[in-house]
């Protein structure tokens, strides 16, 4: 499994994070705790319909973090190109 964030959030024109990207990373942040739930529900699963549902939040977990990180990375780009003026 991986660690509690995917790393740490991007620093802003000051130096310090900016409150959007701050708010990105906390909601993957949730999404890895939220992932690492679903693995350990997952595992105790007996019963058909329990791991289809399990699959299917994990799958959309995955799916979250996925877009989340897409955002924060354009959210670093963007920053990056306005104090590479």
């Amino acid at each position: 499994m991986e660690g509690s964030s995917l790393r740490g959030p991007a620093l802003g024109l000051a130096g310090l994070p900016t409150q959007q990207d701050c708010s990105i990373q906390e909601k993957i942040d949730l999404e890895i705790r939220m992932r690492e739930g679903i693995w350990k529900l997952l595992s105790l699963s007996t019963q058909k319909d329990q791991v289809l549902h399990a699959v299917k939040n994990l799958m959309v977990c995955n799916a979250r973090i996925m877009a989340y990180t897409s955002e924060l990375q354009k959210l670093e780009e963007q920053i990056a190109n306005q104090t590479g003026r």
